[in-house]
């Protein structure tokens, strides 16, 4: 992996400029991150959010996406960059489709194997109760394949690997703040599963140069997980 070009970085070493970007960022998440204290101690327990608060997450999303898009901007890249510039920026190509289904067969076999060690406790946050519900929880999925990828693998990653001067130890940190943002409600098997996607989404990001393979992969593993949920608790 260290051989690997990774992402583009900035020619010029103008670290300051973007650092506190990378901690705003860090501590928005944190923010919303809070209120998860108090579920953690029932992590099985249903939270029965209503629409607004689903929209409200959304929103949440795209101004995260917001403040990393200015950082991006800050370390002079461009969309072009982020998603390959050998190719289409504004759409995957059928390499990135395949490297996307890769990384679901991936995703399953780890999940089969630390459930081994111990059972997953189901996160009940955005089960859908009716057809408007589930509508908004895959607008969230696909969001969140997009918005969090934009996040974490063409910022944070980037931006570790130039404070850290180290491609292994970035990639392993954007994992563990990937796995740390998505609630403190979930348990060991939910966390480690997900510090297993950031390291897997990183590995194909850096692969293909490109982050299309990671939102593939990504929006496709949230859009299932949620409508199996939603079919078999309805």
């Amino acid at each position: 992996m260290s051989t690997a070009p990774a992402i583009p970085l900035p020619a010029d070493s103008t670290k300051p400029r973007w650092t506190w970007i990378v901690l705003l960022l860090f501590f928005y998440h944190l923010l919303f991150l809070l209120p998860t204290f108090r579920h953690s101690a029932h992590p099985a327990q249903e939270l029965r959010y209503p629409v607004i608060v689903r929209i409200f997450i959304l929103l949440i999303q795209w101004l995260g996406f917001y403040i990393a898009w200015r950082g991006i901007r800050a370390s002079r890249l461009t969309f072009a960059d982020l998603f390959g510039t050998q190719r289409s920026p504004n759409r995957p190509t059928w390499e990135d489709c395949k490297d996307g289904f890769a990384i679901i067969v991936l995703t399953i076999g780890v999940n089969l194997a630390l459930a081994q060690f111990q059972p997953f406790a189901r996160s009940n946050s955005l089960h859908s109760h009716t057809l408007l519900q589930y509508f908004l929880v895959l607008l969230i999925a696909v969001s969140a394949g997009i918005t969090e990828e934009v996040t974490y693998r063409g910022f944070f990653l980037s931006q570790l690997r130039l404070l850290t001067h180290n491609l292994r130890l970035a990639v392993f940190l954007q994992a563990a703040l990937f796995s740390l943002f998505h609630g403190f409600q979930q348990n060991l098997t939910l966390a480690l599963s997900r510090f297993f996607y950031g390291v897997l989404f990183a590995f194909f990001t850096i692969r293909r140069n490109s982050l299309w393979p990671a939102i593939v992969g990504h929006v496709m593993i949230d859009v299932i997980a949620v409508s199996f949920q939603y079919f078999r608790y309805r």
